[in-house]
C-alpha cells in the first residue's frame, strides 16, 4: 500500500466521531468481518424478510453511526442489496435444484384472487 495511502487512512481515522477502541476495531480483521455481517444481516432482514426497505437500512446506519465506517448511502447500499438479491436467487435456485428430485408430487387446488 502507497505511504500516502496510509497517512490519508490514519488522518481520516482521527477525524472520526467514535471511540479510538471502535475507531482501531472496524479496520481490523475481525472488525471488518462483522461490518459485513451486520451490514448483510440489515439488507437480507431488512428488506428481503422484512418491510423495511433500502433507505431504512441507510437510516439506520446513519442513526447509530455505522455510516462513519460502511457508506451508507442509498447509491451504495442499491449495491449490496443487488448482490444480495443475486446471491439468494443463486441460492434458492440450487436449493430447488437439489431438492426437487426428493420431493413427491402432490396436488395442489388453487382458486382465482379477487383481485
Amino acid at each position: 500500500m502507497p505511504r500516502s495511502t496510509r497517512q490519508a487512512w490514519r488522518a481520516s481515522q482521527a477525524r472520526l466521531d467514535a471511540h479510538p477502541a471502535v475507531v482501531a476495531f472496524f479496520p481490523s480483521a475481525p472488525g471488518l468481518a462483522f461490518l459485513h455481517r451486520l451490514v448483510l444481516g440489515i439488507h437480507v432482514v431488512g428488506t428481503e424478510v422484512g418491510t423495511c426497505g433500502m433507505r431504512l437500512g441507510c437510516l439506520l446506519g446513519q442513526r447509530t453511526g455505522l455510516d462513519r465506517f460502511v457508506a451508507a448511502s442509498s447509491g451504495a447500499q442499491q449495491q449490496v442489496n443487488r448482490q444480495v438479491e443475486e446471491a439468494l436467487r443463486a441460492y434458492r435456485r440450487e436449493e430447488r435444484r437439489r431438492l426437487a428430485p426428493d420431493m413427491p408430487a402432490t396436488d395442489m387446488t388453487v382458486a382465482q384472487d379477487a383481485t
